[in-house]
């Protein structure tokens, strides 16, 4: 459940903003295939992990150049994207998982820091921040306007592309870190994780 709150973080940002993205669910899973295979072939897994978290953030930034660049509806390009993000981890891993992790890798998905849960801690800190920026900064008013009139908004000197790669990109570095947090709990990376939570995502945002 973890993974899926720190999803809901750049979830309620996007969906702020009118928009919304359907890959995060994809986006973990080949994230997860990226840390199990680096690993399987002798890369330490906290590099391992990092590689993922920057797949995941290359494949939101991907995201963020079709819906804000190429202007196509976001909810055309996520649900391609989920599509492909989705049959590329399955292709690269062969549909076979990874297993076998250090056990110190244990502590992000179930550890405890003074007896706070470590993945809680890493999603207290992320809502935190996202509380932060909406109703702190320049940029939550940004992404308010944003969302109710986005014409307006770039008349009026918002940077609304630059918002959006920033926010897709955002989406799908929680991914990455989602799926790290999900391997380390599971020891287990395949591509077949997180099916479907992209839809427990969005309920959560809108409820």
């Amino acid at each position: 459940i973890w993974e899926m709150a720190l999803l809901t973080v750049p979830m309620t940002l996007i969906i702020i903003t009118a928009g919304i993205d359907l890959s995060v669910g994809a986006t973990m899973a080949l994230c997860a295939v990226v840390l199990g295979m680096t690993f399987e072939r002798g890369t330490p897994v906290a590099v391992a992990s990092l590689l993922a978290i920057l797949t995941g953030t290359a494949c939101g930034f991907l995201n963020g150049v079709f819906v804000a660049k190429v202007r196509v509806h976001p909810l055309i390009v996520t649900l391609a994207t989920m599509s492909a993000y989705r049959g590329i981890a399955e292709g690269l891993s062969l549909a076979k998982p990874v297993s076998g992790f250090p056990a110190s890798f244990a502590f992000i998905g179930r550890g405890e820091w003074h007896g706070i849960s470590v993945p809680g801690l890493i999603v207290a800190l992320a809502m935190l921040a996202a509380w932060v920026v909406l109703n702190r900064s320049v940029l939550g008013r940004f992404l308010f306007a944003i969302g109710h009139n986005e014409t307006a908004s770039r008349f009026s000197g918002v940077p609304v592309d630059r918002i959006k790669l920033l926010l897709y990109s955002l989406a799908g570095t929680s991914a990455g870190l989602a799926a790290v947090m999900f391997v380390s709990r599971r020891n287990t990376a395949k591509a077949d994780i997180a099916t479907g939570m992209e839809l427990d995502v969005v309920t959560a945002v809108v409820l």
